[in-house]
């Protein structure tokens, strides 16, 4: 059963304009069945939880930006490592792993040295970042 993915304030999973208040309800933003917002270690170990408990056979990470939300090109980078660490220690706790969404060379990258399991989209993957990917046997999901 795939959960909410977990994104941070700005980030691909977060779908509010820019004219949206950050401390606006969640029932009142769009994308709130897509994904939840979470900053900083705690709030990412909390949603993780959250997800797992719900049911959630793995936890999704938006790990760059993206081409579907208002406020990331997608070639940001998202999440700071120790973020990402958290969310691959939570997955690993439930016998499970970390998927990411991730567009660029470099986020799929950092993903791999993170130990995130699962690359989702990776549309500009390059020769390098794919030995990469493969020495480290991950997996890359691309939806076509």
């Amino acid at each position: 059963m795939p959960g909410r993915a977990l994104s941070q304030t700005g980030g691909h999973g977060d779908f509010r304009s820019r004219t949206v208040e950050a401390d606006q309800c969640a029932c009142c933003v769009a994308g709130t069945q897509f994904s939840v917002i979470a900053d900083g270690v705690p709030e990412v170990q909390k949603a993780a939880h959250q997800e797992l408990r719900r049911g959630a056979t793995q936890i999704k990470i938006m790990a760059s930006g993206g081409v579907a939300s208002p406020a990331d090109p997608v070639w940001n980078l998202q999440y700071s490592d120790d973020e990402i660490r958290a969310a691959v220690w939570e997955a690993r706790s439930w016998r499970t792993y970390v998927m990411a969404h991730a567009y660029t060379p470099e986020a799929m990258a950092r993903c791999v040295r993170l130990g995130v399991r699962s690359i989702e989209h990776g549309n500009l993957l390059d020769q390098e970042t794919a030995a990469l990917m493969a020495r480290e046997a991950l997996f890359w999901c691309q939806p076509w």
